[in-house]
């Protein structure tokens, strides 16, 4: 229960019901007792019709000052409850309706949810004080009020209801009770579909004075009602009074005699003395029928006491003739009856062999039917339907005519001659046969041709037949299943040459019924897993290790591989597949270099027949063969792997081999060198050029022979010598010589005659390799003169600063100085060659070369006298 704290409004006035409703009745079980008391049983229910759940539920009833006036008159308790137990509805202990009215256990904090009820019963003795006797006049009615409350869980409003309930209690001199007993609650039902059973009627005056006009009144309609129909009812007077004797009419109104519901006869004015009893039995025969009842109601005994009072006890129900038990129930007198039979079939497969058509089997169908040891009743127009074709779609031969092998029914059904199994599925004529309980029964087979597999798997046989009275009983059914063989399916796969192959043959192979399967043989040959492996006739040998093939080739051989296997399920049944292995042809792909190094020269630098380089090889292949080499030659390569140090199933790097660095192509052939093996040939790259280049130092000098003064005209002489300071052989040695302001004459030695000049080779062997050039010229004129040199060759020069001689160093240069004749001549152009003072004079001043050579730098002085002045 929530934590709810309760509001003042909970603690209110009820707002209304709040959709609880509660309810009252009353059965007693005759009222007025012989030890001069009564026993009443209140019950009722108090459901939660309202949309929340409520809590603080209480259940409160007065017994004594609220309903019977006085506490005093409650003599006692024959059973108080309340429920259901199960949601924790218990019972007050204390609860005895004077001093404490509450019903319900308070320690127990329930929620009644929506829909849910509690119930409650209460019997009581209540003793028979004047007051409460009815026949005092004037009447006395009894009337009985019980109350619940609640609060509503989410609203916290509080809630009441309330329901009555009235009584008349009467001190009879006369009490009557009668008692209705079943000889047998569910009667045994006879082959015919009737039932006999009877009912004890006890009659008895339990009271102190005579009864009169004593009747008893009871329908059986809870069995024509339900139509259940009565076909005989005869009463029998087992004892009692004279007085007392069956009414001739009297069926129940059942009008199987005379329609009459009053048991006794009347003309006879039937009476009972103070403790006397009347007792009857009545036989009864009825059905047959499919239907049931339960009888739940009773009898009415009635008279006059010797008050004239009418006695009349409606309520007082008995099952024995024990009238005054201490009881507060509202007993039924249950009798059940059922007439359904009980069909039984059974289908069985009592042969299942290989046919004489290779792939199909020859069944046997049993089907067995009866009608069940415990069947109340006969079962009639038997009919077993069987639709073969059902099971094998296609895939049924034969359906041979059904054959009765056995047969204990009391009418057999005679066999359809038009039963196919495929279509007409009826393996009866309608409307024959019929069986008796105790398990009378028929057992028949059909013999069935199939090619398997059968997709359709179980066969199915339906029993139906109906009652006596004709009405349908439920189908049964019984199938069986067919086993279908193994579905084995080709495996192909492939694998090198000289290289296992392992195939999980088996995981595309199936069983229809999901049976294990294994393989049995290879190529007709045992097999098993585990077993010893088998040698095919082609080399190839298969052996079966942990449910998988494996599969090596013969040696060497390239030719394909096919053989067939059998598969078998548990139930023996078999299916061939093969497997077919392609050998895959070898072949060499690419061959290429990786890892090219740079050009080593080997520390020849002039001979290039000993540089080499290093490089990686990579051949890139596919399906190698599993036995063998893989060689690698060419480019002065010889080497070669085994094949089970392979770096992949794809390519193998050759790593660090040496070739010739010559710049050209690097030819080489990869062999796998199985039998089936492959090869190839490829330019795998390119080498690096050749590292070893010869290295010159060619240097050259040049010396002026003569020294000055020098003077245009004058001849002039050089030596040029050109050296190789170097390591190696310098070739097409030229030398070039550009003179200025001197013209070239002559030019010896080296075989040289002009310029530019091929010396051809010059040894590394300085001085005495050297080479002497005499370079002979005339000075052209006046002013500075030079010669530059230089010289080149094919080879790389190791110092190019000596390539050439600018005469920056001095000793190849000069300065040829002109021969000049100057001559100054001063003449007075105007004025008196005494001229007086302050007179102006001019002169002019003539300078003239008469020399050979051009004069430069040529100045000119002029002293004036001290008495002139220039203007």
């Amino acid at each position: 229960m929530p934590s709810v704290l309760t509001a003042p409004s909970q603690c209110s006035i009820p707002v209304g019901d709040g959709g609880l409703t509660i309810s009252k009745s009353h059965c007693d079980w005759g009222g007025y007792r012989t030890d001069d008391t009564y026993v009443i049983n209140y019950n009722g229910t108090l459901t939660n019709n309202g949309v929340n759940p409520v809590y603080n539920v209480s259940i409160t009833d007065d017994l004594g000052g609220g309903a019977f006036g006085n506490d005093a008159f409650i003599s006692g308790f024959i059973s108080r409850t309340v429920g259901p137990a199960i949601e924790g509805w218990t019972l007050n202990g204390g609860f005895n309706g004077t001093t404490d009215h509450e019903l319900l256990n308070t320690a127990v904090s329930n929620e009644l949810e929506p829909g849910e009820s509690i119930a409650y019963s209460i019997c009581i003795i209540v003793d028979a004080v004047d007051i409460l006797d009815s026949n005092l006049a004037p009447p006395n009615p009894i009337t009985n009020e019980i109350v619940a409350t609640a609060n509503d869980v989410v609203l916290g409003d509080a809630y009441q209801t309330s329901a009555t309930d009235v009584e008349t209690f009467r001190e009879n001199l006369s009490i009557l009770s009668a008692g209705l007993e079943i000889n047998d609650a569910t009667p045994a039902v006879n082959t015919d579909g009737t039932v006999d059973f009877f009912y004890t009627i006890t009659l008895r005056n339990s009271g102190s004075g005579i009864a009169t006009n004593v009747q008893y009144t009871d329908s059986f309609d809870h069995l024509f009602s339900n139509g259940i129909p009565i076909n005989t009812l005869v009463v029998t007077k087992l004892s009692g009074p004279a007085s007392i004797d069956v009414n001739p009419d009297f069926d129940g109104a059942s009008g199987v005699n005379g329609g009459s519901v009053d048991l006794l006869d009347t003309v006879l004015s039937p009476t009972l003395l103070a403790n006397e009893t009347a007792v009857f039995r009545v036989d009864l025969n009825v059905g047959p029928t499919g239907n049931q009842s339960t009888r739940n109601t009773q009898g009415v005994i009635s008279g006059t006491d010797s008050n004239g009072d009418l006695v009349s006890e409606a309520t007082r129900r008995n099952l024995t003739a024990n009238h005054d038990d201490t009881q507060c129930v509202c007993e039924q007198t249950p009798v059940r009856i059922q007439y359904t039979p009980v069909p039984v079939i059974t289908k069985t497969i009592i042969n299942n062999d290989p046919a004489g058509t290779l792939g199909n089997r020859d069944i046997t169908f049993q089907i067995e039917i009866e009608n069940d040891p415990l069947s109340p009743v006969d079962i009639f127009n038997l009919q077993v339907t069987d639709d073969i074709s059902a099971m094998c779609p296609g895939n049924i031969v034969s359906v041979a005519a059904p054959v009765i092998t056995l047969s204990t029914a009391t009418v057999t059904p005679t066999l359809n001659t038009a039963y196919t199994g495929q279509g007409l599925n009826d393996i009866f004529d309608n409307n024959t046969g019929q069986f008796a309980p105790g398990g009378e029964r028929l057992v028949l087979t059909i013999d069935v041709e199939i090619t398997l597999p059968c997709p359709g798997g179980d066969n199915v046989a339906t029993f139906t037949a109906t009652d006596p009275t004709g009405n349908a009983v439920t189908p049964v059914s019984s199938s069986v299943d067919i086993n279908n063989p193994p579905f084995a399916v080709d495996d192909v796969d492939s694998t090198n040459v000289d290289v296992p192959l392992t195939i999980d043959f088996i995981a595309n192979d199936s069983d229809p019924d999901m049976d294990a399967i294994n393989i049995v043989s290879i190529d007709g040959m045992p097999i098993s897993d585990g077993g010893s492996p088998v040698a095919l006739s082609d080399g190839t040998i298969v052996q079966i290790i942990a449910g998988e093939m494996v599969i090596t080739p013969g040696p060497g051989s390239s030719a394909p591989i096919s053989f067939p296997y059998v598969i078998e399920d548990v139930q023996g049944n078999q299916d061939t597949a093969n497997i077919f292995v392609t050998i895959n042809t070898c072949s060499v792909a690419v061959i290429s270099l990786d890892n090219i190094s740079a050009c080593n020269s080997n520390g020849t630098t002039g001979d290039s027949t000993d540089d080499t380089f290093t490089a990686d090889v990579v051949v890139e292949f596919t399906n190698a063969p599993g036995s063998g080499n893989l060689d690698l030659t060419g480019a002065g390569i010889n080497t070669f792997v085994p094949v089970t140090g392979l770096d992949s199933a794809t390519q193998h790097r050759f790593t660090n081999l040496t070739f010739t660095a010559d710049g050209g192509p690097v030819n080489l052939t990869a062999t796998f060198d199985n039998p089936s093996g492959c090869t190839d040939t490829q330019n795998a790259g390119t080498a690096p050029g050749s590292c070893s280049v010869a290295q010159s130092d060619i240097s050259i000098t040049k010396t002026l022979n003569q020294s000055g003064p020098f003077a245009p005209g004058d001849t002039v002489s050089w030596n040029i010598v050109v050296s190789n300071l170097g390591t190696d052989l310098a070739t097409n040695v030229f030398v070039t010589d550009t003179p200025t302001n001197v013209t070239i004459t002559n030019v010896t030695g080296g075989g040289c005659v002009t310029f530019p000049c091929n010396l051809g080779s010059i040894t590394a062997n300085t001085p005495f390799s050297d080479v002497t050039i005499v370079v002979t010229g005339t000075i052209d004129g006046p002013g500075a003169f030079t010669n530059i040199t230089a010289v080149s060759a094919d080879q790389v020069d190791s110092v190019p600063a000596n390539d050439t001689d600018d005469g920056s160093d001095g000793n190849n240069d000069g300065i040829a100085v002109g021969n000049a004749n100057l001559v100054t001549v001063k003449t007075l152009m105007s004025g008196d060659s005494a001229p007086a003072e302050g007179d102006t004079v001019a002169f002019a001043i003539t300078v003239t070369n008469n020399g050979p050579d051009d004069a430069t730098n040529v100045s000119l002085v002029d002293a004036i006298p001290a008495a002139l002045r220039l203007q």
